[in-house]
């Protein structure tokens, strides 16, 4: 868990930036992703999706407003797939997309997050922006600033994080990645991620109908959950998740945790309650509510 003392700060080199400028960027976007956009206010952050028509998740994007334009911190490796397939939604709109360079992400996670982010000043950009349940900032920073930049956060008290620490904080939050733990195969409702980046309230977005669709069934074939083992070795990620009729799903991100593990695991919805196990080892599932 999360430490009283100062936030975690976690560096996402791999993430892309598009970049969305111009008068109706706001009200286009909005018809896009799957969070409320279009009011936002500089400094205010959203956690959202892009699907496709169908409701499959193409990238998860973390959005940060400044007064001139939009950036969207994107999944790893999907940036200029992505920056393709949304720029054939531009049709009339006064708006442009761009791939960009020069900037790498971050996140600063726990109390006080985000008046130390904002106490930075530019050229970083900031945004509020919480994907757990800590307070959260959103950082852009100038590539060529970032070893000073981390260095000051660190002075005031931040703690940067390791990728096993980020990993171990994803896991307790029920909080998955995009390549990792689900893909462009899933939805948001088998990501478990309907009720954190979904806006039930906004207007049409791409990918919606196929949404709500889903949330009005009520039944989802499968799920990302968090399930922990007692034992003392690790399984790998990708590892099979065994229920009493064989294969019920696969391990995504993996961490130690005292003399056990504990792993987000996408599974089927059906061998939830089953007795399963994780090469041999018994497995138990934690109900899967959101971080």
């Amino acid at each position: 868990m999360l430490e009283a003392r100062g936030p975690w700060l976690v560096v996402q080199p791999e993430r892309g930036t598009l970049a969305v400028t111009g008068p109706d960027r706001q009200t286009w976007l909005n018809g896009v992703v799957t969070a409320d956009v279009a009011g936002l206010a500089p400094g205010e952050g959203r956690y959202a999706l892009a699907l496709q028509k169908t409701g499959k998740i193409q990238a998860d994007l973390l959005v940060l407003p400044t007064e001139q334009e939009l950036l969207l911190s994107v999944s790893p490796g999907r940036a200029a797939a992505l920056v393709e397939a949304l720029d054939r939604l531009l049709v009339m709109e006064d708006a442009e997309l761009e791939l960009r360079e020069g900037d790498i992400w971050a996140e600063l996670i726990g109390e006080g997050a985000l008046e130390l982010a904002r106490g930075l000043g530019a050229p970083v950009r900031v945004a509020s922006l919480r994907r757990t349940q800590a307070e959260g900032a959103l950082l852009a920073i100038p590539a060529a600033q970032l070893t000073q930049v981390v260095a000051r956060l660190c002075e005031r008290g931040a703690r940067q994080a390791s990728g096993a620490q980020w990993d171990r904080l994803r896991v307790e939050a029920l909080l998955p990645e995009y390549g990792r733990d689900y893909d462009g195969n899933d939805n948001p409702h088998e990501a478990s991620l309907e009720r954190r980046a979904v806006c039930w309230t906004k207007g049409c977005y791409l990918g919606q109908e196929a949404v709500c669709m889903q949330d009005m069934r009520g039944k989802v074939k499968r799920r990302i959950v968090r399930v922990r083992g007692g034992g003392g070795t690790l399984p790998p990620e990708g590892a099979a998740v065994i229920g009493p009729e064989g294969s019920v799903g696969r391990l995504g991100t993996v961490v130690g945790e005292g003399l056990g593990w504990a792993a987000l695991a996408l599974l089927k919805t059906s061998a939830l309650a089953a007795p399963l196990s994780v090469e041999g080892e018994v497995v138990h599932v934690e109900a899967p509510e959101a971080g």
